[in-house]
């Protein structure tokens, strides 16, 4: 590392003085360089050219244990973003992507525990990458974007000197994106082109060098990080500096999403506390009583389960639906597609609500399936039902549905072709589409929760909705949720294996 190595080494790194920063995926580490420079506590840069291979799990996990102990200030990751920038588009099939993606998912789970710790610990995490790059629609940073102690902002390389190599002076506008966990980063930070200079286009040599710090950049952060004060703590310590209290998170903090949501009742270990927050959020938010049921089967300590009774979580609270009207009839023995229930329903994403899906359901096998259409017009209804229902399995013999316009008119037409019986409810009297009405709460519990969890945009509507159906149809209700977040996330990287 040489001059680098001698400014960290000089800083009293191994003592017992306080840490102001670590930089992972560091580069050629300007950022510790500046710090250093300053006098500044700081930990040995970490990137593969210093030795320290992250794909290594046994290195992820001394750095994290690293954090734990040392508790720098500011952890400042820079992952790389060769499998994720615009080129990887270019360069790569939609199936040689996924798989290079997979493989990085290691970088941004190690991310995700870095932002963890440090909440706890009360420091910062301020994570790089290009503005157009991929990695900031991956589930994991969308939720930390989501948090509202969390700020996402976009920023210009030459406000802060960047200049060409190949064209000498000419500036290098290159837009990178950070996600801080403070607004003194943003405010520091955020500086645009004034439009003052010429640009020169980032390629060729100059593409390796824009991934280089100019020294302007590095003294705003150093500059930054002396500005943040000290991050709300998700827990609060004890005198001990193991047990954390779980109810100190303010009212404030309410409305954000992810991990914060999550809040335990009394006194629990931080390690039990953050193991139970990534299992309810993994298993896609199940109820408490399944969680200790399953702990217990799996002989996990009395401490996990007794936290587990007393696990409270804003996100199902927001989702929970009120309890169905006790409706009872006889049960009826049918075969296959001999009665097939239908509804119109509205399901919402992160970007837009109340968008339209048909929900066919099979009364003998609660066979599901639902399906995003444009609108309610009858034959819009009409065509999704032949092709997403018709098609694969088969005229049925009666279709039960309600009063809704889009059930009339040219779709009575079309479907009386082929001599489909039709049973239509009363217009105040939902129960008598039980079937659809159950099965189109319970569908649209999951899709929530889906959506919240992954972020959902409106362009991956079909996808979303089609990870939802084949959970529901291959799991028992219990535990179709997760499934459907598994199903969700290897849609969104590859296939699966």
């Amino acid at each position: 590392m040489g001059p680098i190595q001698d400014l960290w080494m000089a800083t009293g790194f191994g003592g017992e003085g306080r840490v102001h920063c670590l930089e992972v995926f560091a580069g050629e580490a300007e950022i510790s360089g500046a710090f250093a420079a300053h006098g500044l506590g700081v930990l040995r840069p970490r990137d593969i050219r210093y030795g320290d291979d992250l794909r290594d799990p046994e290195v992820r996990a001394n750095i994290l244990e690293e954090v734990r102990q040392r508790r720098p200030k500011v952890v400042w990751l820079a992952p790389p973003c060769t499998a994720w920038c615009a080129f990887s588009r270019l360069n790569h099939t939609k199936q040689e992507r996924r798989r290079i993606r997979r493989r990085e998912k290691v970088f941004l789970e190690f991310i995700d525990e870095v932002f963890l710790i440090q909440r706890m610990n009360g420091g910062h995490v301020v994570v790089e990458n290009p503005a157009t790059s991929d990695i900031w629609l991956h589930p994991i940073l969308a939720r930390w974007a989501r948090d509202n102690q969390v700020e996402s902002f976009v920023l210009h390389m030459c406000a802060f000197g960047l200049e060409s190599i190949a064209h000498p002076g000419m500036a290098l506008k290159k837009s990178i994106k950070l996600m801080a966990t403070d607004p003194s980063f943003r405010q520091v930070l955020e500086r645009r082109c004034n439009q003052q200079h010429e640009h020169a286009r980032v390629q060729g040599k100059d593409t390796k060098w824009s991934g280089v710090y100019p020294p302007g950049f590095a003294e705003a952060v150093v500059e930054a990080t002396k500005s943040a004060g000290a991050h709300q703590v998700l827990v609060a310590e004890d005198g001990t500096g193991r047990d954390l209290e779980m109810e100190v998170i303010p009212e404030e903090a309410s409305g954000s999403r992810g991990a914060s949501d999550i809040t335990f009742k009394g006194t629990v270990s931080g390690k039990v506390a953050g193991a139970l927050r990534r299992m309810h959020q993994n298993l896609g938010h199940p109820s408490n009583r399944d969680m200790v049921k399953h702990l217990t089967l799996g002989r996990a300590p009395k401490e996990m389960v007794a936290a587990a009774h007393n696990l409270h979580c804003k996100t199902c609270t927001r989702c929970k639906r009120p309890p169905a009207h006790r409706v009872t009839k006889p049960a009826t023995l049918l075969d296959f597609n001999e009665a097939v229930a239908l509804d119109i329903i509205y399901i919402d994403t992160v970007e837009s609500k109340g968008n339209l899906a048909l929900n066919m359901v099979d009364v003998a096998s609660s066979y599901q399936v639902a399906i995003p259409i444009e609108s309610r017009h009858a034959p819009v209804v009409s065509e999704a039902f032949y092709k997403h229902w018709v098609a694969w399995a088969g005229v049925p013999a009666k279709i039960v549905l309600d009063l809704d316009t889009s059930f009339q008119d040219s779709f009575w037409e079309i479907t009386s072709g082929d001599s489909i019986c039709m049973r239509s409810a009363a217009g105040q009297a939902h129960w008598q589409n039980g079937v659809a009405e159950r099965y189109n709460g319970a569908w649209k519990d999951v899709w929530d929760r889906v959506c919240l969890e992954c972020s959902v945009t409106d362009k991956d509507l079909f996808d979303a909705a089609a990870a939802v159906n084949e959970a529901r149809n291959i799991e028992k209700p219990v535990w179709f949720l997760a499934k459907a977040m598994g199903f969700w996330k290897q849609r969104k990287t590859g296939p699966r294996s």
